[in-house]
């Protein structure tokens, strides 16, 4: 554990874990075994990093979110109140996810035992926006500088491009794309393929 570290009270920290210089723990957190949380990092209370997590140097995580088996957080990125994050998500650095979002599906309550097979793995790029209450399937990917406002909704396997904009509540479709610097109006749905700088409305 580094220097300046401050740990809550009731934190349990499993084996293997590497905890580095400056990071503050909230109370009742929970740093599962062989996980990483890089200098200057804060887990505010009740956060949960199941085994294998990275969290980057300087990244904040809210109170109450979950971060699920392996998933790595780049530098300086900021997660919300209760959001979740699931197994093998990859997010770049400087990114933003809004409170009570789900990036890779699931809900956090499998149980550690469960034998399972990996979910394909989902990508957040830097600098993506992700807004309040948005769900992102597994096996999805934004690219880097996206902006995905409230409410929307990624399907699994889907693809959204760099410097994209997609408006509060719009649905993107299972293996869906929307290619770079598209903009998709507030309560669009797509299915199949939306090609590069274009614009869609209702």
């Amino acid at each position: 554990m580094g220097v300046g570290t401050h740990l809550g009270s009731g934190t349990e920290i499993g084996d293997d874990t590497v905890v580095g210089t400056g990071v503050e723990v909230g109370p009742f957190c929970v740093i599962g075994a062989g996980a990483t949380v890089s200098d200057g990092a804060t887990l505010e209370q009740g956060v949960v990093l199941m085994p294998r997590v990275q969290i980057g140097p300087g990244t904040a995580v809210g109170s109450r979110t979950v971060v699920d088996t392996g998933a790595v957080v780049g530098a300086g990125c900021v997660l919300g109140t209760d959001a979740h994050i699931g197994e093998n998500v990859r997010i770049g650095i400087d990114v933003r996810v809004g409170p009570r979002s789900i990036v890779g599906g699931g809900d956090g309550r499998r149980r550690a035992t469960e034998e399972h097979e990996a979910p394909p793995p989902t990508t957040l790029g830097d600098r993506v926006r992700l807004g309040e209450g948005a769900r992102v399937g597994s096996g999805a990917a934004i690219g880097n500088s996206t902006v995905i406002d409230d409410g929307c909704s990624i399907a699994g396997g889907a693809q959204v491009g760099w410097q994209a904009r997609v408006a509060a509540k719009v649905r993107i479709g299972p293996r869906a794309a929307v290619g770079d610097r598209t903009r998709l109006e507030a309560d669009c749905v797509v299915h199949g393929t939306v090609g590069r700088t274009c614009r869609l409305g209702r």
